[in-house]
């Protein structure tokens, strides 16, 4: 995809490459991405987008707000992090006619980097956010994170997708990592647990594309 778009805009020297890069690596990598002048920058994903901000020089207001970065670039030799999640996010719901309308719940599984990202796009709307994560409290330093970055939001913490406030959720965001592959047989939502009449389900997992 990411080449594709260097050749659609006439980049036909760049080239977009995957990387594998377990937690133990990431500051070596970090390391040769500033030191190697023929890379342009990166994109980070799930467990990095929360660590790497440690070892940028800059970053973003939005980056900050978010506390994850999936987006790294170089400026004037420094790198600096920035987050495209919750823009995206909010385009795609747009590109699909989900409507968000204030004050309506939304439950986000899931407490990580993507889940921040979704959180502050979701309260920028002013929709109500109850989080779910199998640790709560990294759940609670989300939501107080965000409750620092915008003021007037508001959220909970819910213990299971089953909690009575979960029936009024309009919109459920999996922002876990459960079903992507390899693992595609395990779920975040609780077996035998209705979902909410006419709600949405928002799935982050691209892979298996369904």
């Amino acid at each position: 995809m990411q080449n594709a778009a260097f050749a659609a805009v006439g980049l036909n020297g760049w080239r977009y490459e995957l990387w594998e890069t377990p937690p133990e690596a990431l500051q070596a990598r970090i390391a040769e991405l500033r030191a190697n002048g023929a890379l342009a920058g990166a994109n980070v994903t799930v467990p990095h987008k929360e660590s790497v901000m440690l070892l940028l020089d800059e970053l973003s207001a939005e980056a900050r707000a978010v506390g994850a970065v999936n987006t790294v670039y170089k400026r004037n030799g420094a790198l600096v992090g920035d987050n495209t999640d919750w823009c995206g996010f909010l385009a795609d719901l747009a590109f699909h006619n989900v409507e968000l309308i204030p004050n309506e719940t939304a439950l986000i599984l899931g407490a990580g980097g993507s889940a921040r990202a979704v959180a502050y796009a979701l309260a920028r709307q002013g929709i109500r956010l109850l989080v779910w994560n199998r640790t709560p409290a990294r759940a609670e330093a989300l939501l107080n994170d965000l409750a620092q970055t915008l003021g007037d939001m508001r959220g909970e913490v819910i213990p299971s997708q089953a909690h009575p406030a979960a029936s009024h959720a309009r919109l459920i965001v999996n922002c876990t990592s459960l079903g992507m592959w390899p693992r595609t047989d395990e779920s975040p939502w609780q077996e035998g647990t209705p979902f909410p009449k006419g709600v949405v389900v928002y799935d982050l997992v691209y892979r298996p594309r369904r």
